[in-house]
């Protein structure tokens, strides 16, 4: 069993290619420390579900891409029950057809979450699910707390943001963001 694939080297790697990583570590259950992810040029799929199930990792590690691709952290940590460190902000300036999708769904631990930009334009399904069954995690609409983001125009893309926060704990009980509020965790 995988116990800790942090020693392993993805630095020299400057672009990934379609589905190259999906599933990589799929139900590692074992798995504690994940490796370094310093890509900048991703693919579509190319960390689909890389992490998905491996219970006993506690911290996410840092994705620096700015441009991300369909499907390309589509359930990356889902159900990473121990899951309770990850980034302050993901850097993203593009956003891409179910990119985000689940990305953080079912992670039971995590109480925190990266910033996202708000001046962004959102894609099909990108923020999708995106922390659902987050149940820790304690989100306020227009309150206060440490800002996650200002929901953008969903206008052609109202799945974009559907079921995001749903199944997660606080003041905020209508699961999906409207566009031009603000939400926050605390």
């Amino acid at each position: 069993s995988v116990v800790s694939a942090a020693n392993l080297q993805f630095d020299h790697i400057t672009a990934l290619s379609e589905s190259c990583y999906q599933n990589m570590f799929l139900n590692c259950s074992l798995l504690i420390a994940a490796p370094e992810l310093p890509t900048l040029n991703l693919a579509t799929s190319c960390y689909t579900g890389m992490f998905h199930g491996c219970s006993s990792l506690v911290v996410a590690p840092t994705l620096p891409a700015q441009v991300l691709e369909s499907d390309c952290y589509s359930s990356m940590f889902a159900s990473c029950a121990s899951l309770v460190s990850v980034q302050k902000e993901l850097p993203i300036t593009q956003l891409a057809e179910s990119c985000c999708k689940g990305m953080f769904s079912d992670c039971t631990s995590l109480m925190t979450v990266p910033a996202l930009p708000d001046n962004i334009a959102l894609e099909n399904e990108c923020y999708n699910g995106m922390f659902s069954g987050c149940t820790s995690l304690r989100i306020s609409e227009n309150g206060s707390g440490t800002k996650i983001f200002t929901c953008p125009s969903t206008e052609g893309f109202e799945s974009s943001v559907q079921n995001m926060f749903s199944q997660t704990s606080g003041l905020f009980e209508g699961g999906t963001p409207t566009a031009g509020n603000t939400y926050y965790y605390y």
